[in-house]
């Protein structure tokens, strides 16, 4: 039997363990995001996705926790773009509370519901209107906005948009609405 100041020595340790040890695995967040693809934040993932938008092996996490005291009311999020998070195409990383996993986009490789599309476009030439519809915008700026507008069933104002610096390359999928298939949009922008 230890002695009762070694016993409340003992207690005081393994306290302090439990409580500052890392977030219990319940307790964590888990954020999966696609690689080249972005998205904005949200309550439920306080985290920008792919922030760089490039298709380059790493998912570029940056998070943005909710700002409680920000004016006007609603959600504001605070992005933290000095300390991006850099997580390989099928890895994961544990930063506090959160478990950022990077995948590798979906490709059509032998899926019978998906088409392969290929759009090159010139920066700043508007193209014909159809999904992918190449510089959207029509401006000359170092980028080509394609414009993604399910036409068949939300009509003529684009729902999506999908920028591409000039000589760079995206990946995206798209579902056809309202049907079950979707469509690979390969997206090139041309100086």
């Amino acid at each position: 039997m230890l002695p009762v100041a070694m016993q409340r020595l003992v207690l005081i340790v393994m306290s302090s363990a439990l409580l500052f040890r890392g977030a219990p695995a319940a307790a964590r967040r888990r954020v999966k995001c696609v690689e080249g693809l972005t998205g904005p934040p949200t309550v439920t993932r306080p985290v920008e996705c792919d922030a760089d938008g490039q298709t380059d092996g790493i998912c570029t996490f940056v998070r943005c926790p909710l700002c409680r005291l920000c004016f006007p009311p609603g959600p504001v999020f605070v992005c933290d773009l000095e300390h991006p998070i850099r997580v390989p195409v099928n890895r994961s990383r544990v930063r506090g509370r959160l478990v950022l996993r990077c995948q590798a986009p979906a490709t059509c490789d032998g899926d019978p519901q998906c088409t392969a599309v290929t759009r090159s476009c010139q920066d700043g030439m508007l193209g014909p209107p159809e999904e992918g519809r190449c510089d959207f915008d029509g401006q000359v700026d170092g980028s080509c906005t394609f414009g993604f507008f399910c036409l068949e069933v939300c009509g003529p104002e684009p729902r999506e948009t999908v920028v591409v610096p000039v000589g760079e390359t995206r990946v995206v999928q798209r579902p056809n609405l309202p049907g079950l298939d979707r469509t690979e949009y390969t997206l090139r922008c041309l100086p």
